[in-house]
């Protein structure tokens, strides 16, 4: 497996790479180095890579705000966002192993900056309302969720709030803005990479 994962660059100001590759980082650049594990999450793939990039384009505007990781998998996206300022992170997922993954891969940030718990979505109750939250799931996963999602976001006048969907298929794509949008939310951008389309949408 290790002749197909190397370093790459999802975004701007953020490189991942493997521990057994030399990287040295250009001025700006933020290195995340990780390794295949049980729950597999490198970065590459396309949902991911397009989370990553709405992360680094946003942490120009939002600093170093809290966010939400709604199914973090592997971590990679709290690692991620660790990495491009934000702070504290708040992740969650399903499935245990999930959780177990996230937190060995956390383990090299201070534990003052992430809070990783077991919960189902439906289940999941923040300390208190966010600017930005990250929800890499799965289109029907965030249909069926669409009102409890956007209910993590902060709903103050004086500041925007971001929500970040992805895990959709091109196909299915239509039907989750329709949803956000009839919540409230506005897309404004959205990133296709293979068939997978990811979008940003801010209240």
């Amino acid at each position: 497996w290790k002749t197909n994962f190397h370093t790459f660059k999802p975004s701007p100001h953020l490189v991942v790479k493997p521990t057994w590759e030399n990287y040295r980082p250009a001025p700006g650049e933020k290195v995340l180095e990780i390794d295949p594990g049980m729950c597999f999450g490198t970065g590459y793939h396309g949902t991911t890579q397009a989370c990553i990039s709405f992360l680094d384009s946003l942490s120009s505007t939002l600093g170093a705000v809290p966010l939400i990781d709604a199914g973090c998998g592997s971590g990679i996206l709290s690692m991620a966002a660790l990495k491009l300022g934000y702070r504290p992170i708040y992740a969650f997922d399903n499935d245990k192993d999930a959780v177990d993954i996230t937190r060995k891969h956390l383990g090299n940030f201070s534990k003052q900056n992430y809070n990783v718990i077991h919960s189902e979505l439906q289940d999941y109750e923040p300390p208190h309302s966010f600017p930005l939250v990250a929800a890499n799931i799965l289109a029907p996963v965030l249909l069926e969720n669409a009102e409890q999602l956007v209910s993590f976001l902060d709903n103050s006048n004086d500041s925007e709030s971001y929500l970040i969907l992805s895990g959709i298929l091109i196909k299915q794509y239509p039907e989750v803005k329709e949803v956000f949008e009839g919540l409230g939310l506005k897309e404004v951008e959205t990133k296709v990479i293979d068939n997978w389309k990811s979008g940003c949408f801010v209240r």
